[in-house]
């Protein structure tokens, strides 16, 4: 959708109108530029984190599969610095929106073609924004299992460990925890590749939307420096 919305806005930056408003609003143009360089910003430390994502995600999986409890642990950890990491670019991406947003001009400020023009930079803006946000809250939620589901896997593995240690008088037991780890590992397992799934979604939308932001940041400053 948001690439959609940048293609739209780039066929509009190129109307004649436009470039005429453009340079009677000059200043817009400068604020636009700031605002395009702190959503490529966002988009390029996201797309990062994607690539990180993924290659733990990659781990984990090879882990479950191979019953490596401590690697899992060890994703844990990992998974909950990339959450944090995920929600420090939502909290940048808040903080510089708006500020260096279009204002919108009133009829008696400026003609109408001004005036519509700046309705829908606010709007482009907003809506890059507001989408932003979605993304990356919506992957921080991909990589975000249950906390008691490692903790059931955790327990159950251990559990495994400890009862094969024993007797054979208790085998039912351990086939009856050995039973149960398998579903929480499958279970586990089905989780990521969903979670992959719609990683690998968002990743190539997020590319095509940098590409756009990029395209239309080198447009603006076409127009500045002709």
């Amino acid at each position: 959708m948001l690439k959609n919305v940048h293609d739209s806005f780039g066929d509009l930056l190129h109307l004649s109108q436009t470039r005429d408003s453009f340079r009677r609003r000059s200043e817009w143009v400068e604020s636009l530029l700031e605002d395009y360089l702190r959503f490529v910003d966002v988009y390029g430390i996201f797309r990062a984190s994607i690539v990180s994502i993924k290659e733990e995600q990659l781990k984990l999986e090879m882990s479950l599969r191979r019953n490596n409890e401590s690697m899992i642990s060890l994703y844990a950890r990992e998974r909950k610095k990339m959450n944090k990491d995920m929600m420090k670019i939502v909290s940048s991406n808040v903080r510089f929106t708006g500020k260096y947003l279009i204002p919108v001009t009133t009829m008696v400020e400026s003609n109408s073609s001004d005036f519509e023009l700046s309705s829908v930079l606010t709007d482009v803006n907003d809506v890059t924004q507001m989408v932003t946000m979605c993304l990356i809250k919506g992957v921080s939620s991909s990589i975000e299992i249950k906390r008691n589901s490692w903790k059931n896997l955790k327990n159950l593995w251990n559990n495994k460990k400890k009862t094969s240690d024993k007797e054979e008088g208790i085998k039912e037991v351990v086939e009856v925890i050995e039973s149960l780890y398998e579903k929480e590992r499958s279970k586990a397992l089905e989780k990521l590749e969903r979670s992959d799934e719609c990683i690998e979604e968002i990743e190539n939308g997020s590319e095509k939307v940098f590409r756009s932001l990029i395209n239309t940041r080198v447009y603006l400053l076409n127009i500045i420096m002709h």
